[in-house]
């Protein structure tokens, strides 16, 4: 199985309007209140805060501004059927002096992406926290892909350092966490039809240093980097990069647990001793079902050294799905990677804008002539999607002027369909 994931997102803050009709319950709560003559009116004044905070704040209550996928994933331009799909979380919890706050969530049926701020109290040093979804429909448990991304780069942010432990480079406190839904009966490929809401559960754990955290050093030189990480073990140091990320740290422990281990990565910190278990925050939330429109199937595409079949195409509020088979005249005796790929392909719009890619996989069946593919792209858009143009993706292309080779292109019509 092959995999490639690219997902850039334009971050900044988000603070939408209070709801109207919750400052209509504010203004009604403090309005109607009749000051008896014998009261102070500083203590009114204090009654009408306490109400405005009851009703507006508090981390038990909803939270007024709150950083939103209309950024997150939108980029600030949502179309109103993006709008209408956005889900409300809403959801602040403390531990250990850190806070982490949920915002909102789209869902397209695959692709769960929520919003999730972190803040600390001042003067507390750096601890680990390491951050999961797990998800159900119905009785059935479902298969997450989870991953975390910042400030328009993608990365891997679902455990790390925070604060930072190194004052020039500090952690990203406005995050968009995203649970990918994958097929677990087919290792992996392709996707899995639901039939009811999803159930969703985000879990953070935060882990206590025991040891004294300290930077590693850049170097070019690999084996003199690699063995700082296993040096450092061995004196009861952690040792952290960017005082951030403590992947190549953990990696040059002994193996203190099985890697079949999903919670391999918590293991190795806590039997190690390097660090302890303080606490774990739990967030619940549902997400429906989104609608979508499906185009059909079987739509055949002969070239000249293999065949394409469309398997399976549909558009949500968010995203474009697509799925091909590709049948070559002969087997292929190669091992494909990600730059030569020749039969992967890029989406068009109708009017001929490129769809922003997310992410490819795909598998050769033995006989090395079939490959299946499954891909994604972002639309978000008012206009109706009336055609979608595949032409060759050039990043996946050894030579970038196949790209341009109309003879390889094809469009597929969506308004008989």
């Amino acid at each position: 199985m092959k995999r490639y994931v690219d997902e850039p997102l334009n971050l900044s803050g988000a603070f939408p309007k209070t709801p109207e009709i919750c400052r209509l319950a504010v203004l009604n709560a403090v309005c109607s209140y009749r000051e008896e003559k014998k009261m102070k009116r500083s203590f009114v004044m204090a009654i009408a805060v306490i109400l405005i905070l009851a009703l507006l704040g508090g981390t038990a209550l909803a939270i007024v501004n709150y950083y939103s996928v209309r950024d997150a994933v939108a980029n600030g331009t949502p179309s109103k059927e993006f709008e209408e799909n956005i889900i409300p979380i809403e959801q602040r919890k403390s531990a250990q002096g850190i806070t982490v706050s949920l915002g909102d969530a789209g869902f397209d049926g695959t692709v769960l992406t929520t919003t999730l701020e972190l803040a600390h109290e001042e003067n507390i040093g750096p601890q680990c926290l390491i951050m999961w979804l797990t998800a159900q429909s119905g009785d059935e448990a479902l298969g997450i892909d989870t991953t975390c991304s910042s400030g328009g780069n993608d990365g891997y942010y679902t455990h790390f350092l925070y604060p930072s432990a190194d004052p020039q480079v500090s952690m990203a406190e406005k995050l968009a966490l995203s649970g990918k839904i994958y097929d677990r009966e087919g290792n992996g490929m392709g996707w899995l039809e639901l039939s009811a809401p999803v159930d969703w559960q985000l879990t953070v754990q935060i882990f206590k240093p025991n040891w004294e955290i300290v930077l590693s050093d850049e170097t070019r030189d690999w084996d003199t980097y690699e063995a700082q990480f296993a040096q450092a073990y061995e004196q009861g140091k952690i040792m952290a990069e960017f005082g951030l990320v403590l992947d190549e740290y953990v990696s040059c422990m002994p193996n203190l647990s099985d890697y079949s281990n999903e919670n391999w990565f918590a293991d190795q910190l806590v039997k190690s001793g390097a660090f302890t278990l303080a606490d774990i925050l739990t967030f619940d939330f549902t997400t429906p079902l989104p609608d979508s429109q499906e185009y059909g199937a079987d739509q055949v595409y002969p070239f000249d050294d293999y065949t394409l079949t469309i398997r399976k195409l549909t558009r949500s509020f968010m995203r474009v799905k697509y799925q091909y088979d590709v049948v070559f005249a002969h087997p292929q005796s190669k091992e494909y990677g990600y730059t030569d790929l020749d039969f992967a392909y890029a989406l068009y719009d109708q009017d001929g804008r490129e769809m922003t890619f997310k992410s490819t996989t795909f598998d050769f069946e033995d006989d090395q002539r079939t490959a299946h593919f499954w891909g994604e792209v972002e639309y978000i858009e008012d206009a109706p999607l009336t055609a979608i143009q595949f032409r060759p993706d050039e990043r996946f292309l050894t030579t970038k002027e196949k790209a341009q080779d109309e003879g390889l292109w094809f469009t597929v019509d969506l308004t008989n369909r």
